[in-house]
């Protein structure tokens, strides 16, 4: 046994040689102990520890306070009784030594969902044990920037322990323990939906429909109360797969419904990808950028198709990937290396010095991780060109952005509403159509859904069952409309509300000011004017009008804003630069922060 075990999940605890030390008379002496542990191995800088520990302090002071926390953090351990130092230092640089006799619940877990898992044999039993280890969250009681982040990572290290012991135990044939270590991680993240997949597919491959069916309607019902949002393409092709074949004969869905959208990657398919084309050509890392529903995921599928290309194309899905370490697993199954977590390093190796093309979609989650790794691999390996699909810009160095536009709404009097009119006009039953106050409607459907094509589409199908001048006098109430339609239509769309909640959740407190404050007003507003509405506005107010802010703050906020697509920059003709959000993202922003 470590003559040093140190406990930091659930309950903070160190024992030495079996008795109890006293808890340290400060915080900081834990989250210096805690940052130690949980740093990568090797030497760090002191600079790069303190500014993860106190990003708010200058980095002088920041220093300062890491080198108390570190004298303080000596005075309370033990003396090793092999001699050795806990800490290895130098002027600049500092680490936990490796080789103390110490353990660490949290630097097992961390440690061991990184390494490559045992063979097939003792997966149960590693995974189990590994388990064991999180017996709760991360220094709890202690609330900073740095400690919620790493607690973040270590209960995204216990979901997906939980959710690979499910999978182990299903393909052992023990369906029984599998659905209940499924049902274990929905009593930790009710909206996990492959733990829903795994129980209704077990349900179905026994033979009890009627259970599989209703964890479906378990899966809906937490999605659309927690996230507002609808099952994910994959859910749903499970869930309709589980109904079709029992749906009774007297009650089929209507033929029309069963129609395919029309084809809106068609609609300026061309010049969108020449450009996505000649920027990929001039650049090593691009971004293919805009936001939810403008046709990001259709193009990066669609654009190579095709092309000769130098060296292969590989795409890897991130939708699923709610963290490093999902991003890592979902790389590392994309490209092929084999069980565990690797490391950049590995996943350089298995890219090697050859030609490729990955492609990698829905990033934004990821960002922060994305844009430390990509630089890795760029200078690892010289013959990788990497792809994004995002809604938020990398913004490292080198990186191109490919802004993707919206369809067109500027039409003519023969046609209002540009291309997003004609798609609409092409989705209609055959029939004449010249009627100017039907094209008129159309144009309005088009205006209302601010030309993304996502969107469109949706509404496309939704005039099959309702005249275009009721559905743009509804469009024109709320576009949460649109949440119904998708239920209506038998097409399956991610929900815009779903991407924007997720975009949501990543914004700053002042940045979700500003998005208040731009969704108050339904006409573009120019900086002079925000800065005229935020002087008159009295203390208080609604959620989305937070505390005041300073000119500075809201320049920051507008920039953050529009580096996650969440607004739009456009000059009048005077030339001055305004501000406006999408009447999607306009009433979203009213019915979550209003």
């Amino acid at each position: 046994m470590p003559s040093l075990t140190i406990r930091l999940l659930g309950a903070v605890r160190l024992d030495v040689d079996g008795q109890r030390l006293p808890p340290p008379q400060r915080s900081d002496t834990l989250r210096v102990l805690a940052c130690l542990l949980l740093a990568p191995d090797g030497l760090q800088a002191r600079d790069e520890l303190a500014a993860r520990l106190w990003p708010e302090a200058d980095p002088k002071r920041a220093r300062a306070n890491l080198r108390h926390g570190l004298h303080q953090l000596r005075g309370w351990l033990p003396q090793a009784s092999d001699g050795q130092d806990w800490c290895l230092a130098d002027r600049d640089r500092l680490a936990w030594n490796p080789e103390a006799d110490a353990w660490c619940d949290a630097r097992a877990l961390q440690r061991a969902a990184r390494r490559q898992p045992q063979p097939r044999q003792t997966r149960l039993a590693e995974l189990r044990d590994l388990l064991a280890l999180y017996t709760g969250p991360l220094l709890p009681g202690l609330e900073d920037a740095w400690t919620s982040s790493a607690r973040a990572e270590l209960a995204a290290c216990q979901i997906r322990l939980l959710d690979a012991l499910a999978e182990a135990l299903e393909a052992a044939g023990d369906r029984r323990a599998a659905i209940e270590q499924a049902r274990a991680l929905l009593a930790i993240e009710p909206c996990h939906e492959p733990s829903h997949r795994r129980i209704m597919r077990i349900h179905d491959r026994r033979g009890d429909p009627a259970a599989a069916l209703a964890q479906a309607q378990a899966c809906r019902r937490a999605l659309r109360e927690q996230l507002g949002a609808a099952p994910s393409p994959e859910t749903q092709a499970l869930i309709d797969g589980l109904s079709k074949p029992r749906r009774m004969a007297a009650d089929p869905p209507p033929a029309r419904l069963q129609e395919r959208a029309p084809d809106y990657g068609r609609i300026d398919a061309l010049g969108r990808r020449e450009a996505f084309l000649e920027a990929l050509a001039e650049t090593r890392l691009l971004t293919v950028w805009g936001p939810g529903g403008v046709g990001k995921t259709r193009l990066l599928r669609e654009a190579l198709r095709g092309v000769a290309t130098a060296g292969p194309v590989r795409h890897v899905a991130l939708a699923e990937a709610r963290d490093v370490v999902g991003l890592y697993a979902a790389l590392a199954d994309g490209l092929g290396a084999g069980p565990g977590l690797p490391t950049p390093a590995a996943l350089a190796d298995r890219i090697g010095r050859g030609d490729l093309i990955l492609v990698l979609d829905d990033c934004e989650q990821l960002s922060e991780s994305l844009a430390e790794l990509s630089e890795a691999l760029l200078v690892r390996c010289p013959g990788l060109r990497l792809v994004l699909g995002s809604r938020e810009r990398l913004r490292v160095r080198g990186e191109r952005v490919l802004p993707l536009p919206r369809l067109s709404l500027e039409g003519d009097a023969a046609l209002p509403g540009g291309e997003a009119g004609r798609l609409l006009l092409a989705a209609l039953p055959p029939g004449r159509h010249d009627d100017l106050g039907l094209r008129e409607a159309l144009a309005d459907i088009a205006r209302a859904l601010d030309g993304l094509p996502r969107a469109l589409s949706q509404a496309a199908l939704a005039l099959r069952r309702q005249a275009p001048a009721l559905l743009a006098g509804r469009l024109a109430e709320s576009t949460a409309e649109l949440d119904a339609l998708a239920r209506l239509t038998g097409e399956r769309f991610e929900s815009l509300a779903s991407a924007f909640d997720h975009d949501l959740r990543r914004l700053s407190a002042g940045s979700r000011n500003v998005l208040g404050r731009l969704a108050e007003d339904l006409s573009p507003l120019d900086l002079p004017a925000l800065l005229r509405v935020e002087a008159r506005r009295p203390s208080g107010g609604s959620r989305a009008a937070g505390a005041a802010l300073s000119p500075a703050d809201i320049v920051e906020h507008l920039a953050d804003l529009r580096d996650r697509a969440l607004l739009e920059v456009e000059l009048d003709a005077r030339g001055q630069t305004r501000y406006r959000l999408l009447n999607t993202t306009r009433d979203l922003v009213r019915r979550r922060l209003g």
